[in-house]
């Protein structure tokens, strides 16, 4: 009876690996890829957000990469990668945890800058605009505080992972080295990278889809208050351009907040 729960267990771990991670990577990378395409695209580069979304998707990619790496070639092969190699063995985790890193914070700046864009739409240029998206995401330079930059802040609040493992040469083996403070900046990791971006982006998300509402509510009041010429008058081309702007902005809006909120779940340790 054993040996037959043992058998299926086995069975179950290795579609998982050999068939379900696969595809999931393979998908993955495409979704990111044609993501990167579409946003990187002339109608696209006028939402100053462009440049979070390619960033989140790149790092996504490298992310799924990474997951080859950690488990699907381990297991294939039948031995770890990180006894075959010194810097894997140090740099495996870390990898993972600053592109995770890079990811939640991406889609933090995503909902900060639907935030300025949606509820505070006349500071939006002056706080969100190509000169300090740009800074927030590779530059110190003409950063107020060190925390705009989240990629050399994610680069460096990581570097506390290579120092915990140790590679016995020896042994071929790569081996935990300090496992409570493994543990103890794990923990620090997982607020700082998940639960700290995460509650700062259901906040933003709820700000968000409340004054979409309330702005909608509005204009179907105006609208249905103006009298007629004046309704006629309105009906010009100036504001179908601005009804679609404003409908293209909702929905690009409603589209990255699923996929933050998706992203942030799906990626909970």
């Amino acid at each position: 009876m054993k040996t037959t729960t043992n058998t299926e267990k086995n069975l179950i771990v290795d579609i998982c690996i050999y068939l379900v991670m696969p595809c999931v990577v393979f998908i993955g990378i495409i979704g990111n890829v044609l993501s990167i395409l579409v946003f990187a695209r002339r109608e696209m580069i006028k939402f100053r957000v462009f440049i979070f979304a390619i960033v989140l998707a790149v790092s996504n990619i490298f992310l799924l990469t990474t997951s080859v790496f950690n488990i699907i070639l381990p297991d294939f092969y039948g031995d770890f990668l990180t006894d075959k190699s010194v810097f894997w063995c140090h740099f495996h985790g870390y990898f993972d945890l600053l592109l995770t890193a890079l990811s939640s914070y991406s889609v933090l700046c995503i909902s900060v800058e639907r935030w300025f864009s949606v509820c505070m739409p006349f500071k939006n240029a002056r706080y969100v605009n190509f000169k300090t998206v740009l800074l927030t995401v590779i530059s110190y330079r003409g950063a107020s505080a060190p925390a705009q930059n989240y990629t050399s802040v994610s680069t460096f609040v990581s570097l506390w992972l290579p120092f915990t493992v140790n590679y016995t040469w020896e042994q071929r083996k790569c081996e935990l080295l300090r496992p409570t403070v493994y543990k103890v900046c794990g923990i620090i990791s997982i607020i700082v990278t998940h639960i700290v971006p995460f509650v700062f982006l259901v906040i933003l998300d709820i700000l968000i889809v409340h004054r979409l509402k309330t702005n909608h509510y509005d204009t179907s009041m105006q609208h249905s208050v103006l009298p007629k010429n004046n309704r006629t008058a309105t009906n010009s081309s100036t504001r179908k351009r601005i009804k679609r702007q404003g409908n293209a902005d909702r929905n690009i809006t409603f589209m990255l907040i699923t996929v933050g909120v998706t992203f942030m779940v799906m990626t909970f340790p």
